[in-house]
């Protein structure tokens, strides 16, 4: 071993030192060592001496550079690959954490962290396969677990080994093959995968297998981390080949009790010996784990999802309210499928007709190193672009929120396309090597998938802020004649607010946690906004963060508003004061006047950041939500509808415009919209929420209950849910459960946000309309944060709408009187 380290550190000379062995498995000896340029810490894997003497070391760097290009968050790129003394290697980022094999020498995992796994491993799955790239070797040693997330680390490892094995003898016989090697097989588990996780047409050589082999890999994997050990544990190879042939595992419910029904079906269905059995992708496989039946035996599925021998089924829940986190913006999207309903149909027009112009999105630019600044410079470029791109007539521009969940969900051009409704696609790279940035470009063509330009740019790194100026502004100037147009170059930091590097990245990191939530996150999330703004004093986007934060964190804490109100407001006047031209600004204030009762003012500012950019999804999403809490509902109706145009992957505009057809009475086109929205994302409590609520609306009341008891398994201890859940009780005749509900909110009325509002609804459902109104008021007098984000308009309130009572909490709110109609 050590002539193999010393031969190592010959060949990469003075760009790394290697520190340590860090051990190594079939295929490769691993090294952790130091990059001396970079300053971090890489892994250098390096074939042993008898397996590099059966490939072809110039083949072996082709085959391996070919899984370079997969740059996607959940899977460990490769960022080099050479040789030392005709021994291959390749070199990755170093990932802090461990992997899945130690973190099961602890014992099974939980069926909610086995679920987390799998959806990241399926993720990027689906994304290599999505490129051509099949893994081959899936098992617990190649993910690795970081920062609450999982990695696929040795992409394209196998394939590179065995695509680069050269005729060797065996045995007095020519072969490709190999042999047995202390009890493992040499030529499966290095060119083909691992005995323990093969699939059986793997395990038979089967020249055609296909990426489905990686599925029933991931389905032992799922199987281990739940039962402890794999199927065929035990088992010499020769007998674990043979098993993966012809044995079905044992059920996991008869080796774990609490796993739930949908989950063990899965990962059995995972597992079949016929590969035509199994999920047909590893998108499918993501999207089933999506479902909340996989998380709770409670939940059972509605309606079929692929048509299967088996009753293969995905849920289709709804859940409902103006909820505690309409303000929220969260996007997350699958493929937009058009319903017959009035509102989706609309939809679905509205894109139909904005496909035929000229539209792109730009996805994020993947950062190939491991380096913190690379990231954040990938991400500010990939701004500035799609700042620049934004100002060309005649082309629209995809939301940046959109397109980044777009990119994390599909594997193709074309289907990214179809996702965001665009005709071309801006897809780039960003590498540091020695000092130097190399960032590519390429701009496709959904229609045939054709490249209808690409460049690569080389810089020095001296400068980051500069370069990111220089090269934004070349690929926007190189790709503005590709779409008929011509553009005025961005400026050096306005897209960014500083010139201060540092400054910037804790902004981001800001951003990071904010989109995170909960009351932990947006601490964190303060912490690096106010760092941000101590290092440039003249950060408005800074300051806008700090407000941000204020105007959520008395959802998900117990804060009063009126402590953090003054602070916000100054923080996003300051933000204004400094840049008056952000959109994102205004809108942030709006959300924190609304926060605040001031109905008008927070009017005047979306109008304002609608001016600023008409395009913003989010602000419309934001100022139809403001419009329906008034009661002015087809306003509000004209606002969401556009808000979904704009932003065809964010489930919770789908939510919110579901909520207002509901209650502009539009039943049948409320109920495509939460449908919708359910689609995009069913795990979120504010879509089941939302839903729940248009189920109610229409006196669906056992599915709304059904849906709304899913929206408790998800956070049981939010109020508005115990609210609309009490209310829901009360009308499917539950009343012993609504009132207990009540008396519980009731009691922490005072000393829980919401808590009096939520307690007012079980009142209602109750039809104990005095003791609602009881409540109402005493939420008013507490400045209930629930008033600024449940409407008063909804079909709840019907029974006291005329109610003098009722008219003196809308005028004590500041509220519409349209909403005493």
């Amino acid at each position: 071993m050590a002539d193999i380290r010393e031969d190592l550190q010959r060949a990469l000379g003075t760009s790394y030192t290697i520190e340590r062995e860090l051990g190594g498995g079939g295929m490769s000896i691993v090294f952790v060592a130091t990059d001396n340029t970079l300053g971090r810490q890489v892994v250098i894997k390096v074939l042993p001496y008898d397996l590099a003497a059966s490939v072809s070391v110039d083949r072996f760097k082709r085959e391996i550079m070919l899984s370079a290009a997969l740059q996607h968050p959940h899977i460990v790129p490769v960022l080099s690959a050479g040789q030392a003394e005709q021994l291959p290697y390749f070199i990755m980022p170093y990932v802090e954490g461990e992997s899945v094999r130690t973190r099961m020498a602890r014992g099974p995992l939980s069926v909610r962290e086995t679920v987390s796994i799998l959806k990241d491993v399926a993720r990027a799955l689906a994304y290599a396969h999505g490129r051509g790239v099949i893994h081959r070797d899936i098992k617990p040693d190649n993910i690795l677990l970081s920062g609450g997330a999982a990695m696929v680390t040795d992409f394209g490892v196998a394939k590179a080994i065995s695509a680069s094995r050269e005729r060797v003898t065996l045995g007095g016989r020519s072969t490709n093959s190999g042999g047995w090697n202390s009890g493992t097989i040499t030529s499966v588990g290095t060119s083909l995968g691992t005995p323990m996780y093969m699939a059986p047409e793997q395990a038979a050589a089967d020249p055609n297998t296909d990426h489905r082999a990686d599925l029933y890999a991931l389905g032992v994997v799922g199987y281990e981390m739940l039962v402890g050990a794999p199927p065929f544990y035990g088992r010499t190879p020769q007998a674990l080949l043979a098993a993966q042939l012809t044995e079905a595992p044992k059920p996991i419910s008869s080796r774990r009790y609490d796993v739930p029904p949908a989950l063990a079906d899965l990962l059995m269905r995972m597992m079949e010996k016929d590969p035509a059995k199994r999920p047909r992708t590893a998108n499918e496989v993501a999207r089933l784990l999506d479902d909340p039946s996989v998380m709770s035996g409670e939940f059972t599925s509605l309606r079929p999802a692929v048509a299967t021998s088996r009753s293969w089924k995905r849920r289709a829940s709804f859940i409902g309210v103006v909820g505690v986190l309409l303000a929220a913006g969260l996007a997350a999207g699958t493929y937009f499928r058009t319903r017959e309903a009035p509102a989706i149909a609309a939809v679905g027009a509205a894109r139909a007709a904005t496909t035929s112009q000229k539209s792109i999105a730009v996805l994020p630019l993947v950062n190939f190193g491991g380096d913190t600044s690379d990231v954040y410079f990938a991400e500010g470029m990939s701004a500035q672009i799609t700042t620049a791109l934004s100002k060309l007539r005649g082309l629209r521009v995809a939301a940046r929120t959109a397109a980044s969940s777009a990119r994390d969900k599909y594997n193709t051009p074309e289907e990214i396309g179809k996702a965001l409704n665009v005709t071309m696609l801006l897809e780039g790279t960003v590498q540091r090597t020695s000092g130097r940035l190399r960032v590519t470009a390429r701009l496709i063509n959904i229609g045939d998938g054709a490249t209808l330009w690409s460049d690569m740019f080389e810089r020095q790194a001296t400068d980051l802020f500069k370069v990111q100026d220089e090269i934004s502004n070349a690929i926007v100037a190189a790709v503005s004649p590709e779409l008929g147009t011509s553009v005025a170059l961005a400026g050096s930091s306005a897209a960014r607010g500083t010139d201060d590097l540092q400054a910037y990245d804790l902004y981001l990191r800001g951003r990071f946690f904010f989109q995170k939530r909960g009351e932990d996150a947006l601490r964190s999330a303060l912490a690096f906004f106010e760092q941000a703004a101590a290092r440039d004093p003249a950060f408005a986007k800074a300051y806008t963060g700090i407000a941000d934060v204020y105007a959520v964190l008395p959802l998900y804490s117990n804060v009063r508003v009126d402590s953090v109100l003054p602070i916000g407001l100054r923080s996003i006047d300051k933000a204004i004061a400094l840049d008056s031209t952000v959109p994102e600004a205004y809108a942030s204030r709006a959300n924190l006047l609304a926060l605040g009762w001031r109905w008008s003012e927070a009017e005047r500012d979306y109008q304002r950041a609608l001016v600023l950019d008409p395009n913003y999804a989010t602000a419309h999403q934001w100022f139809g939500e403001l419009l329906l809490l008034n009661g002015r509902v087809d306003e509000a109706v004209a606002q969401l509808r556009r808000a979904t145009e704009l932003d065809p992957l964010s489930p919770v505009a789908f939510g919110s415009y579901g909520l207002a057809l509901g209650i502009a009475k539009r039943d049948a086109q409320a109920q495509a919209a939460v449908r919708h929205a359910l689609d995009l994302d069913s795990t979120l409590l504010v879509t089941r929420m939302m839903s729940g609520g248009v189920q109610l609306y229409a006196n669906h009341v056992p599915e709304a209950v059904h849906q709304l008891e899913a929206a408790r398994q998800l956070d049981s201890g939010k109020a508005l849910v115990l609210g609309v859940l009490g209310y829901a009780y009360a009308k499917a005749g539950r009343t012993a459960e609504g009132r207990a509900i009540a008396r519980q909110l009731e009691e922490s009325a005072g000393k829980r946000n919401s808590a009096a509002g939520a307690a007012a609804r079980v009142y209602l459902g109750l039809a104990d309309t005095a003791r609602a109104l009881t409540m109402l008021e005493r939420a008013a007098a507490q400045h209930d944060v629930s008033f600024s984000t449940e409407g008063l308009a909804e079909p709840f309130f019907d029974p006291i709408r005329h109610s003098p009572r009722f008219a003196a909490v809308v005028a004590r709110l500041g509220l519409d009187k349209r909403l005493l109609q």
